[in-house]
């Protein structure tokens, strides 16, 4: 549902059901949704819409599927959408097409943040490693070694800091 909370009314409706998360782009005329399944053997996916606001309305636009469920997704600069499976793979797309920009990548990947404006992306594993690199550029991605499981991460505005949240 999408909602005009001034007027308190509803502007557009999509019959999704069971969805896990939903953001919008900077802009705000695009938004994701993950989507959970019953059935274990349905490829899982994350769908793409156009927003409209004037009249309201809501367009289902790309997706991006897998064999594994979603755990998180970010809207990056130049149409780039990264998604992270509960598996813990890594996988870029294009926002318009969702069309794959590179193959998926596995990284034992727990948690995800993409600072949008740096093309930043910091990916946190099971065992407690942060891999801090640059989307779309061949440069060696930074590892930061943690002292046990993150749950957490932002960029902060200058995009030169991270800061990690954990249980301990």
């Amino acid at each position: 549902f999408l909602w005009d909370v001034d007027y308190k009314r509803l502007t557009a409706f999509s019959s999704v059901s069971g969805i896990t998360a939903a953001e919008f782009d900077k802009q705000g005329t695009q938004l994701w949704t993950l989507a959970s399944s019953r059935d274990a053997s349905t490829v899982h996916q994350a769908a793409i819409w156009n927003v409209s606001f004037r009249p309201g309305s809501i367009e289902r636009g790309a997706s991006v599927s897998g064999p594994e469920e979603f755990a998180a997704a970010a809207f990056g600069e130049e149409q780039v959408f990264v998604t992270l499976s509960r598996g813990g793979t890594i996988h870029l797309a294009d926002a318009q097409s969702g069309a794959s920009l590179s193959a998926p990548v596995q990284m034992n990947a727990r948690v995800m943040r993409l600072h949008r404006e740096s093309r930043r992306l910091a990916v946190v594993d099971g065992e407690g490693t942060v891999t801090v690199s640059i989307l779309r550029t061949p440069a060696q991605p930074a590892a930061l070694l943690l002292n046990g499981p993150v749950v957490s991460s932002q960029f902060a505005a200058d995009t030169k800091h991270l800061l990690t949240a954990s249980l301990d």
